[in-house]
């Protein structure tokens, strides 16, 4: 499926900046064409330096169930005047939409960061391939987990471990899905709670990348 051609081959999406101590602190996320989907990564951008943090783990169109929802059109809005980034593809018989966006910031810590919403939807129910649905990622060697061992729950944190950025803290979390990470494969997995072997769709799940 070929994306209508975009500047460089890259869309992005940025977070209202944070002040702190340091300085001024923006998480962006950059989609990257490659192959036949967008791949995308989140960055963190401060004056002294960026930092990668966490990249999708996508799929080839020939390799089965993808890694995560394969954005294979990506378009950028305006909505109430905020840029939206929408995701569109197909893979195993499913249909995936997705919104990416950049949270205002205020003093709560669930605006301080970028929003991801996806929905898988098939013309019968989801059974076996429910185990499929998933958002996942790999950590880049700059995010230290401060769980050091894999884990499971709704919710991640982590610091930057690099100079310029060091002790910097996110979180990734999610209210209505789960969040499994491998500390050897440095893979971070986000999948909604479905029922084994009965999953209505559409099925939907959320999740935030933020700083703490």
């Amino acid at each position: 499926m070929n994306q209508p051609s975009v500047n460089n081959l890259l869309l992005e999406l940025k977070s209202s900046a944070i002040e702190r101590s340091g300085g001024t602190l923006q998480l962006h996320v950059a989609w990257r064409w490659s192959l036949d989907r967008w791949q995308h990564r989140i960055v963190l951008h401060a004056a002294s330096g960026s930092v990668v943090v966490m990249t999708s783990q996508e799929g080839e169109s020939i390799g089965g169930w993808p890694g995560s929802p394969p954005w294979q059109q990506a378009y950028r809005q305006r909505v109430h005047g905020d840029p939206v980034v929408f995701g569109l593809g197909a893979a195993c018989g499913v249909h995936w939409s997705a919104v990416a966006q950049g949270l205002r910031a205020d003093d709560s810590d669930e605006s301080k960061g970028l929003s991801f919403e996806v929905a898988a939807s098939a013309a019968d129910e989801l059974h076996s391939g429910s185990a499929h649905l998933q958002s996942s990622y790999v950590l880049a060697p700059g995010a230290v987990v401060q769980t050091p061992k894999s884990t499971s729950g709704c919710s991640l944190k982590m610091t930057i471990g690099v100079d310029e950025l060091y002790g910097v803290p996110l979180r990734v979390d999610t209210n209505d899905g789960r969040i499994r990470y491998c500390n050897t494969t440095r893979r971070l997995v986000i999948s909604p709670r479905c029922a084994a072997g009965h999953t209505p769709t559409p099925v939907r799940w959320r999740y935030r990348v933020g700083l703490i």
